[in-house]
């Protein structure tokens, strides 16, 4: 069995709504580690990555609506997905917390270049709060990741 690298996403400017920042921490208090040695399963937790997201208040734009901060979510995910890349090429399974929704895009696309350059197939496993991944209907949220997405890729 592979080992598990915990690898901690605190971001939460993505989002709308303070608080989802606090979800790796929220996740290994409620009993992550505890449950991953009682099921016998190793793995190293790597922490969470620097990001101090709390000082962040929605920011005007130019039609005065509040805006997301997409340079600092993009400098966020590069390092992510360098992280998620090292835990893969290591051999390891990683295990994203998070975080707002932006964080797929580090993650996923870390996980998918890996198998792209293997000539595999990979999966995913995502739990959420809510299920809004990729549906027509997210598209129309204020704070969709989708955005976050077209940025991510746009910079490329």
């Amino acid at each position: 069995m592979k080992v598990i690298d915990i690898i901690g996403a605190p971001i939460g400017i993505g989002a709308s709504e303070r608080g989802s920042s606090l979800g790796p921490d929220a996740i290994r208090f409620a009993g992550l580690r505890e449950t991953l040695f009682s099921a016998d399963i190793k793995h190293l937790d790597l922490g969470n990555q620097v990001f101090v997201d709390q000082t962040f208040l929605p920011k005007p734009n130019e039609s005065g609506n509040p805006t997301v901060y997409l340079e600092e979510v993009y400098d966020f995910m590069v390092i992510l997905k360098q992280r998620v890349a090292e835990s893969l090429r290591k051999g390891r399974f990683p295990l994203v917390l998070g975080g707002d929704h932006s964080l797929a895009i580090g993650s996923l696309s870390a996980v998918a270049n890996y198998y792209k350059n293997k000539s595999l197939k990979s999966g995913l496993i995502w739990f959420d709060a809510h299920i809004d991944f990729g549906i027509e209907s997210a598209h129309s949220y204020k704070y969709s990741w989708n955005a976050f997405s077209y940025f991510y890729r746009s910079r490329k």
